[in-house]
């Protein structure tokens, strides 16, 4: 894509997958009393990888990374346009492996959802 000044512009996308398979949206009103339509994971999907947080940062091609979480893609959504480098992208995710390292990760309090959020804010 081109912008207007003549720069190449990057599409950067959420990527949710739903970690239930569905179970989730289909047990949750009777068993918690309200309904949960999944239990989401993220990852950020941009120069053509995926971008993601778990045992630590760690990202591969968009196709690999769908192969290997064998999770259901839930939804593929545009968050906009960059026009940052690959080279400057991968820099940010270096400086974050402190702050989302394996032993920071905990399942409700710093998972991949605030993973992804730093990321696209970035």
């Amino acid at each position: 894509v081109e912008t207007t000044e003549g720069t190449a512009s990057t599409p950067v996308y959420l990527k949710v997958y739903d970690l239930s398979h569905g179970l989730a949206s289909k047990v949750s009103l009777p068993l918690l009393g309200f309904h949960l339509e999944g239990l989401w994971h993220t990852s950020i999907a941009i120069f053509g990888n995926e971008y993601l947080f778990g045992q630590g940062i760690s990202y591969c091609s968009e196709a690999r990374c769908e192969e290997l979480t064998a999770l259901p893609l839930a939804r593929k959504i545009l968050l906009g346009h960059t026009e940052i480098t690959k080279d400057l992208f991968h820099e940010y995710i270096d400086s974050m492996k402190v702050t989302f390292s394996p032993e920071s990760y905990h399942l409700l309090r710093w998972n991949c959802n605030h993973f992804t959020n730093a990321a696209a804010e970035f």
